[in-house]
């Protein structure tokens, strides 16, 4: 719009300039080129005021195809985003339940092994405690054997010095 309007008034100057001679000296050719002129400005200030008011609609288009496609781009990398943060809520969950299984397990594998273990310790108690017991009873039915044989010994050497 500036450009037109300048060359407007370029077209005033060179009509107006005193080297041609005042508007009324000037001949009907000269007055018919500067109407012409005037014709000729208004044109460009249509052509550019009609530049200018494409160029505004071009410019308002663009904003907003550049505001639609940063909210599309906004939008699928929020999409994305969520997505991405599902999946990874999905994998941490799996793998704490795993971690949880397996620990779990592996806490009945131990008290599995420490119930064994205390089976095991009672069991060997219980045959340490009858060892004791028979080794008593062997130990009584040995001094009663041992004591029987004295005894008989001794009924057999009282029977051979009686004899």
């Amino acid at each position: 719009m500036r450009i037109y309007r300048l060359k407007q008034k370029q077209m005033k100057i060179w009509v107006n300039n005193p080297a041609i001679g005042k508007d009324e000296n000037i001949s009907p050719q000269v007055k018919g080129d500067e109407d012409m002129g005037h014709e000729v400005g208004s044109m460009l200030d249509k052509s550019g005021d009609d530049i200018y008011k494409t160029l505004h609609i071009k410019r308002k288009w663009m904003e907003t195809y550049v505001k639609e496609s940063f909210k599309g781009s906004n939008q699928k990398l929020e999409r994305f985003c969520k997505t991405n943060e599902r999946e990874r809520k999905n994998i941490n969950n799996k793998f704490c339940e795993q971690y949880i299984t397996t620990f779990q397990k592996s806490d009945m594998d131990v008290q599995k092994f420490n119930e064994e273990k205390e089976k095991s310790v009672n069991s060997c108690q219980k045959e340490q405690q009858a060892l004791k017991l028979s080794k008593c009873s062997q130990n009584q039915t040995l001094e009663a054997v041992k004591e029987m044989h004295e005894k008989s010994m001794e009924v057999l050497m009282n029977l051979g010095t009686k004899n």
